[in-house]
């Protein structure tokens, strides 16, 4: 939810502030008792904010304040004026004050007064200085889940104990990543391998049977309850942040969008080591185990297995295998132990930029081998602002395996299912009761030449239209792809539009005129995308006579 709130520039507080724009602000931790009687709302809202983090205590809250912060506050929260009191003074004081501000960093729970900025869980603000509003700064707040959050609360309720109590998920890392996950692993390879049926050959070459016995094996892994996590499984442990996390680095592209630098989140915090994992590392994770199992396969079809050293010598080659694994540069990425920690510092990660506290994270180019016209067009971030690099997670689903699931909870996942099977049913049955959906074999003179949805609006930043025609362009390379076309082809198509699109006013007729005969010339040899061949072909006209007319 988006709410603005304008703040008031500190530097002019004495003069301009009212009553309605100060608060008291009292913080428990385990050090004591922390109150600031008149402070700024919108610094009490960006100590909030910085809640989001979940921090410990109020040492830790001033080491993640630098993610936060914005021109409108103190520079270092340890500069605001508080004063250590005790919990029946800090309570009388609340009950006079007309607006106030309750966090307590123990019990992880935010009060607020009724007369406080009205604040939700997740809630971005928009804050900028009295004197020049033409300037604005997001701030993001994004409670964990485990947080409790209660407006309007009396000034009494600080003096009572959280009810109810709350647990905060951990994540075990020891167990995921160390040598408990390679001996499980190994066992249960070697037990596969044992049978009769196994194909260690089929195994690697992804063949449906033997497939199913690397999905057997990894599922086993994550769904066996062990007595080193107490008595919860290792999927479990996967879960418990993974939103919450999502959030949080949303919040920091964000404030990227609006000129602040990439900073990760301090590692030297109490609940690093076994923070909530982040969407990236849970997927990366999956890759992980897969790659251990793949690599397993490929050890027993070149080992006897009737060596009795067996089991410790496959644990001693997946943990090499992990170890060259997690620090080899994937393609047009970073390697997967660079992403892990960007999630678990909760920072995106963005094509060529600096993330201050993670040296060397990213690649220079995103997608640099592909030959999709939109990925070669976002790859100029001249063009078309910072380039962030996401893990969406879709072939955790590929298997259909609730193990494998973003779904925290097997309800979840079965009721997602079921919203999935209803789609695709309401699809078929409108797609059988229309016909056809390609306007070549003459059904529907009106159908539309796309696959895709089209849409005649302008996209936001693409002020020369180009982008929109890319990804009409991109639908044509991929089924272009699908036809087998020649490489060659492909290469010169995409010549010829990027030629186009960076063109200047002496040569732009020219250049046009050579994309489309390009586009002509494909006719004859792919009859099924005349339409849409000649559909882009008017729309690059149409481009044309815009630009003529400006």
């Amino acid at each position: 939810m988006n709410s603005n709130h304008v703040g008031k520039s500190v530097g002019i507080r004495a003069k301009e502030m009212h009553e309605t724009d100060l608060c008291a602000m009292l913080v428990a931790d385990s050090t004591g008792w922390k109150l600031a009687e008149s402070i700024d709302v919108d610094l009490a809202l960006t100590v909030l904010a910085t809640c989001s983090e979940d921090p410990a205590d109020w040492s830790e809250l001033t080491d993640y304040w630098p993610r936060y912060r914005t021109p409108v506050v103190l520079e270092s929260a340890e500069s605001i004026p508080m004063e250590n009191t005790d919990r029946e003074a800090a309570a009388k004081l609340l009950s006079s004050s007309y607006s106030w501000l309750f966090i307590d960093l123990l019990q992880k729970r935010v009060l607020c007064s009724e007369t406080f900025e009205p604040v939700k869980r997740d809630q971005v603000f928009s804050l900028s200085l009295e004197h020049d509003s033409r300037e604005e700064w997001p701030l993001s707040i994004h409670l964990a889940p485990w947080w409790q959050l209660q407006q309007p609360a009396e000034a009494r309720a600080i003096l009572e104990h959280r009810s109810p109590a709350f647990e905060r998920p951990r994540t075990d890392r020891t167990i995921l990543y160390g040598p408990t996950l390679l001996r499980e692993l190994s066992g249960r390879i070697l037990q596969a391998a044992s049978s009769q049926s196994f194909n260690p050959i089929g195994a690697m070459s992804g063949q449906q049977t033997q497939y199913r016995m690397t999905v057997q094996v990894h599922r086993d892994w994550l769904m066996t309850p062990r007595i080193e996590l107490q008595g919860k499984t290792p999927r479990e442990h996967l879960h418990g942040g993974l939103e919450w996390i999502r959030k949080l680095v949303h919040g920091q592209e964000l404030r990227h969008q609006e000129g602040f630098p990439l900073l990760a989140a301090p590692t030297d915090v109490t609940d690093y080591f076994d923070a909530p994992m982040g969407l990236e590392e849970v997927c990366t994770y999956f890759d992980l185990c897969r790659a251990l199992i793949d690599a397993g396969w490929s050890w027993v079809a070149s080992h006897p297995l009737t060596n009795a050293n067996s089991p410790a010598k496959l644990v001693e080659y997946l943990s090499q295998v992990q170890q060259r694994w997690m620090n080899e540069r994937r393609e047009d990425d970073s390697p997967p132990s660079v992403i892990i920690e960007c999630s678990r510092r909760r920072v995106p990660r963005v094509v060529g930029e600096e993330i201050i506290g993670i040296p060397n994270h990213q690649v220079d180019r995103h997608l640099g081998h592909c030959d999709c016209p939109i990925c070669e067009m976002l790859m100029e971030a001249d063009v078309f602002g910072p380039t962030y690099i996401h893990i969406d997670g879709h072939h955790l689903e590929l298997d259909d395996e609730f193990a494998f699931s973003l779904c925290e909870t097997r309800e979840e996942w079965e009721s997602e299912r079921e919203l999935m099977e209803k789609y695709f049913e309401r699809t078929a049955k409108a797609t059988s009761e229309s016909g056809p959906d390609e306007n070549e074999s003459g059904t529907d003179e009106f159908a539309s030449a796309w696959r895709g949805f089209v849409s005649d609006d302008p996209i936001p930043g693409d002020a020369n239209g180009y982008l929109k025609l890319a990804f009409l362009f991109a639908e044509i390379i991929a089924a272009l792809r699908d036809l087998r076309a020649p490489d060659d082809t492909i290469a010169d198509l995409n010549h010829r539009f990027r030629c186009f699109r960076k063109q200047n006013v002496a040569s732009r007729d020219a250049l046009a005129a050579h994309f489309k005969s390009g586009l002509e010339d494909l006719v004859t040899d792919y009859p099924k995308l005349t339409s849409r061949l000649a559909d882009l072909q008017s729309r690059v006209d149409e481009s044309m006579l815009e630009k003529s007319r400006e």
